[in-house]
């Protein structure tokens, strides 16, 4: 496996700031919640970040099984979330700061 980025932080945005065409994709998202950043722009798609399965890195113990558990030799260790886009494929990401408010993302082939 292949992770491609640039390293560059995205900003996570709140749904009143996605283009209106796009926000039916999100339709889940409540009006309470519609304020709160947690989406950003990746390749001509919105993504979720609260819609990405965790990695849980290597020597960290979870009894949830919605997880993805990384092994050392895993280039997804250095990565907090991933989401499959194809059988082949899937889009990573990583938290740049510790508010949790911009996002590296990356994808896996």
């Amino acid at each position: 496996m292949k992770i491609i980025t640039n390293n560059h932080p995205r900003d996570l945005v709140p749904l009143i700031n996605v283009p209106t065409a796009d926000r039916e994709d999100f339709d889940y998202i409540t009006e309470d919640e519609a304020y709160s950043p947690r989406l950003f722009h990746y390749k001509n798609s919105w993504y979720d970040a609260n819609e990405f399965c965790a990695i849980i890195p290597p020597g960290k113990d979870t009894a949830n099984p919605f997880v993805h558990r990384a092994t050392e030799d895993s280039p997804l260790r250095r990565w907090d979330g991933v989401q499959a886009d194809s059988f082949f494929s899937a889009v990573v990401i990583r938290f740049a700061d510790r508010q949790c408010e911009t996002v590296v993302v990356g994808q896996a082939l």
